[in-house]
């Protein structure tokens, strides 16, 4: 289920389209709870803007049936329009949002959404209108009946405002997701890793934040930071390649165990083993097995496609001769496994595994990585300390950030917070300061 930034560009499958899945499969057999929704308050901490000049438009959606909202005591809510902080000052009260995205611009209104397009409003397209208007978002999957409701901050697409997520339960904070640090230095740090590079770095004079460049000194205004995994397909990738790392795993003659649990439907389990083939392919070859029956399978992903793919965490697939994506189907959980190999620095990791007693990232099997969770120190670097062999964007991000670095971050970070409606009755979104 992916969805599309604008028609001129591919369609980016991001984790939340991953979980709405599961979320929409499991509520069919899920009792209705019939609590009374979600208390938002829109709160701001940026003294450069006024309540008047940030505006919330509730995105992602094509469907109205998804969405169900109305200012506490007041009006119905409509997606794809900008409301103010002054206008959703009462609070709002949300009792639907399956897959959508709380859109955040600061200074004007969105020109790229309207309550006929609710898409989400552009970033990477310097032709179309919002390029230059900062704005961020939280995405959210909320049902006022569905014990799966969550919601999360992410830079896997790109970056732009500092937005800090608190939720609460009877007036008592229950979880926290937060920018650390100020904007600047993310779009610094991040920055450097594209040489600030025009198809990374969005700058704009008025709009912009200053920021030092790649030399001490140096301003750029930074309107955003665009994720390696949506640069555009058009341009070469000025972020680091992970090519180094692949040709790497292919010379030393590495291979890597992909083994697993599917808890989808049907519930499967998968083992593999992933290599990189001569010709700089990854090649995984072994065998799923549903309901005690096992099956043989090959999923090949070509050399082409392996690179950029890692970024995307989405690459076309060739799986038992046809060509696929197989996001949420067993493939994917074991695609995702090994992409995610590569983004942490697990696959070939000479570092020792706390969950496997004796064994090294690199010999452990890949469900080893991250069960039971492991603290983010043996990710990154820590996984391959003589080596910048894994997602060096989503590494820079880890002190700065809760967001999503990458789509799979969640495997061993925690960048998750519940809506659970039993459990949590209103949550604060608030604006920080730049």
């Amino acid at each position: 289920m992916p969805y599309c930034q604008s028609k001129r560009h591919g369609c980016i499958r991001f984790p939340w389209k991953r979980r709405l899945l599961t979320f929409v499969a499991l509520s069919f057999f899920l009792p209705r709870i019939g609590f009374g929704g979600l208390l938002v308050n829109f709160i701001n901490e940026n003294p450069n803007y006024v309540p008047a000049n940030i505006y919330v438009a509730f995105g992602g959606l094509a469907n109205d049936a998804l969405f169900s909202a109305n200012i506490k005591g007041g009006a119905n809510l409509k997606l794809g329009t900008s409301y103010s902080l002054v206008d959703l000052k009462p609070g709002t009260l949300l009792t639907k949002f399956i897959g959508g995205r709380l859109c955040i611009s600061l200074g004007k209104p969105f020109r790229s959404m309207s309550p006929t397009n609710a898409n989400n409003p552009n970033f990477n397209n310097p032709s179309l209108p919002d390029f230059n208007l900062r704005w961020d978002k939280a995405e959210m999957t909320y049902d006022v009946n569905n014990p799966f409701s969550t919601m999360n901050l992410s830079a896997t697409d790109f970056f732009s405002v500092r937005l800090r997520v608190q939720t609460y339960h009877a007036g008592k904070l229950v979880s926290t997701l937060t920018w650390q640090k100020p904007i600047a230095k993310a779009f610094h740090d991040t920055g450097v890793l594209s040489g600030f590079s025009r198809d990374a770095v969005c700058t704009d004079n008025q709009t912009g934040v200053p920021t030092e460049g790649l030399t001490p000194g140096s301003i750029v205004n930074v309107v955003r930071v665009i994720a390696p995994s949506t640069i555009r397909a058009d341009v070469v990738n000025p972020y680091p390649s992970f090519q180094p790392y692949i040709d790497h795993v292919q010379g030393g003659g590495i291979k890597t165990k992909i083994e697993g649990k599917f808890l989808g439907d049907p519930p499967s389990t998968y083992q593999f083993t992933a290599v990189v083939d001569s010709a700089g392919a990854l090649v995984m070859t072994g065998t799923v097995t549903t309901n005690s029956t096992p099956q043989s399978h090959v999923i090949i992903i070509s050399s082409s496609n392996l690179d950029r793919g890692i970024y995307t965490a989405d690459p076309e697939c060739n799986i038992d001769g046809v060509n696929k994506h197989p996001l949420n189907t067993v493939f994917g959980a074991a695609v995702r496994d090994a992409l995610s190999g590569f983004s942490y620095g697990f696959i070939g990791s000479k570092e020792q595994n706390p969950n496997a007693p004796g064994l090294t990232f690199g010999d452990s099997a890949s469900y080893q990585w991250y069960t039971p969770p492991l603290p983010i120190t043996y990710a990154f670097a820590g996984a391959q300390p003589n080596h910048p062999f894994y997602n060096q964007y989503a590494a820079v991000l880890v002190p700065l950030t809760d967001a999503y670095g990458f789509p799979y971050s969640d495997l061993v970070q925690k960048p998750l917070a519940d809506l659970n409606p039993k459990e949590i009755d209103s949550i604060d979104i608030t604006v920080l300061a730049d």
